[in-house]
């Protein structure tokens, strides 16, 4: 960070990961619960040397060294933090004849949480631990509820593993267990006619034995629970659904819903009484066979409802007793919220990543096909909403107020690539016959290195490159498919840089990656030196430090940077604004595979700043 970045927050008001704080000669004890509410809350920034009531004016440090020192010995003071903090080496800036010192605070690791801070509250005559989170521009002390779903969270206990002191005979709903395992013996084509029902959930570790008895799972109530059993153990809804018929942003002036279903039975009834709802509402009526939990007349969209669906059923916080989760249908999306942040990251959402916070009920659901292990389900709606040309789903995972959200918008987005290529040519390409089409106007290309590059299954990919042969805009060579000639030198601002794995035919092993830059137009050096003006010391970092393809997470850990949004909008957009850097997926920016190249220009800027 340095004197124009941290000038450009100063303009913006304090929220959930800026603090700032006076700190004239002595490090601010109350900044110590700031520490710790970032610590739980996904970590923030924390600036010495700023009295808000002073802005714009900057108070600054005038003794750098003691308030310096007093924060690093705070963050390592082992005794009065309960897990050690997580932070990135402080940065001292000089803005406006001042000193500032920012201090990068990181999120603890779910297995540390809940930190506590052992302090004196106010009011109180001992010191005690204590622990914050970070809500909006305050740090809050943390109530019994939320400290319970940290501890939960951090594996240290799961509700849903717990046993309960009722009676397996009768704590089951029957019909519920003969639908499960009549769809469950179609899929693993095993019998079990001569177990009884008890017995199967034996089977499949649902009861267990204590005491010389057996015990239902709370995992296994939740799912096969009658409805007596369920609301002993979840006094609220388990889910609670709404239809509304106008677009999600729409003014309707105090209306609400023209339909609205509250459940409260077991995770599998409620499941099938969602399925059958949404049947009900689709646009071409449809039903599902039980056998196989889906049938080739589902609407377009079903697989992309039925995995976040069952996403809300499988990983909500069930030991949340006052949160529902909750799914509100619109004409032009779907919101799907959930009770209980999720587990990993954001940026590692729909690459296949997992860690279920109710492993039991998870893996009870995949083994009828109703969840994917390793995290495939949201990889599923991900690959869902590409393939329907529909916007990237929107993810909010916020860990203070632990809920999880996921917005599926149902309208087609029409990318600027369809839109030039609809203008330039006259014909309506999908999003990924575009991307095919942009990719061959540069080299031939074979189907192998489409489906690598585009990390599409070869399924989406044959019917792209047939359209397009069949439209007559590619032609096809030993070498692979490419753009008819008399389109390539018109349509190359479109073109789209790939990288191709070529793969050795003796050894069958890969060898080294290559990859095509677009090719622009010769620049000027009067070109290269007025563009390197305008850059500042980090944009000039950005483009220095960029090699080939590299996604944002590599270009932060080469710029030693940890904070991804202001990254990207402070040095990253900027130089993709200036036509130095391009990205892979340009209609799709918050393409989970997004990553960012040189262009002609930013390559021949990158020279001059190296030679000087």
């Amino acid at each position: 960070m340095d004197a124009a970045e941290l000038r450009a927050l100063l303009k913006k008001p304090e929220w959930h990961d800026i603090e700032l704080k006076k700190a004239e000669n002595k490090f601010p004890d109350e900044a110590i619960s700031t520490i710790c509410a970032y610590a739980n809350s996904g970590g923030g920034y924390l600036i010495l040397g700023v009295d808000e009531k002073q802005l714009p004016e900057i108070s600054g440090i005038t003794d750098v060294d003691t308030v310096q020192n007093d924060a690093i010995n705070v963050l390592k003071d082992t005794q009065k933090f309960n897990v050690p903090i997580t932070y990135d080496q402080p940065h001292l800036i000089d803005i406006d004849d001042k000193k500032v010192i920012v201090i990068p605070i990181q999120d603890s690791l779910r297995q540390q949480k809940p930190v506590k801070v052992y302090l004196k509250l106010k009011g109180k005559k001992d010191k005690s631990w204590v622990a914050y989170l970070r809500k909006g521009a305050c740090d809050v002390i943390a109530n019994d509820n939320e400290i319970t779903r940290m501890m939960i969270d951090s594996g240290l206990t799961s509700p849903t593993d717990h046993l309960l002191d009722v009676d397996v005979e009768t704590c089951f709903e029957p019909n519920t267990l003969k639908w499960y395992r009549r769809v469950f013996e179609s899929r693993h084509q095993q019998k079990h006619f001569e177990l009884s029902h008890v017995e199967f959930l034996d089977a499949l570790g649902l009861i267990r034995e204590q005491d010389d008895e057996l015990k239902p799972t709370v995992a296994s109530i939740l799912m096969f629970g009658t409805e007596k059993y369920v609301r002993q153990i979840l006094p609220r809804f388990t889910l609670d659904v709404y239809w509304h018929h106008f677009d999600l942003d729409d003014d309707t002036e105090g209306e609400r819903w023209n339909d609205r279903r509250t459940y409260d039975c077991n995770l599998f009834d409620t499941w099938r009484q969602l399925a059958e709802r949404f049947m009900y509402y689709a646009e071409q009526p449809f039903q599902i066979d039980e056998t196989n939990l889906q049938r080739n007349n589902e609407p377009p969209d079903y697989i992309g409802f039925r995995e976040a669906a069952v996403n809300v059923l499988i990983h909500q916080d069930y030991s949340d007793k006052s949160r529902a989760a909750s799914i509100h249908f619109y004409k032009n999306a779907s919101i799907y919220k959930n009770s209980g942040d999720s587990l990993i990251e954001v940026d590692r959402l729909g690459k296949g990543d997992s860690d279920s916070r109710n492993p039991l009920i998870m893996q009870t659901f995949h083994r009828i096909g109703l969840s994917d292990t390793a995290g495939s389900g949201i990889k599923a709606i991900y690959q869902n909403w590409q393939q329907l040309d529909r916007p990237i789903p929107e993810v909010i995972n916020d860990k203070a107020h632990k809920f999880f959200q996921i917005t599926l918008g149902k309208r087609a987005e029409v990318s600027k690539l369809q839109e030039q290529f609809m203008q330039r040519m006259g014909v309506h390409l999908s999003q990924t016959q575009a991307k095919v089409f942009a990719a061959s106007l540069l080299q031939p290309l074979t189907a192998e290195s489409l489906s690598n590059a585009f990390d599409l299954p070869m399924s989406d990919v044959y019917p792209a490159l047939d359209h397009l042969n069949r439209q007559g805009l590619l032609i096809s060579s030993p070498e692979g498919y490419q753009a008819q000639e008399h389109f390539r030198e018109p349509l190359s601002e479109w073109a789209i840089p790939l990288e191709v794995i070529k793969q050795d035919q003796e050894s069958d092993q890969a060898t080294e990656k290559v990859t095509k830059l677009p090719q622009y137009n010769q620049v000027s050096s009067d070109q290269v030196v007025s563009v390197l003006a305008r850059l500042n010391k980090k944009q000039q970092l950005v483009i220095s430090g960029l090699d080939g393809e590299m996604k944002g997470s590599e270009l932060l850990q080469v710029l030693g940077q940890t904070h991804k949004t202001y990254f990207k909008n402070k040095q990253l957009q900027p130089v993709i604004d200036l036509g130095l850097v391009a990205e892979k997926y340009p209609d799709t920016p918050r393409h989970p595979d997004q990553a960012y190249f040189l262009t002609h220009l930013g390559q021949a800027v990158k020279n001059l700043i190296n030679e000087s």
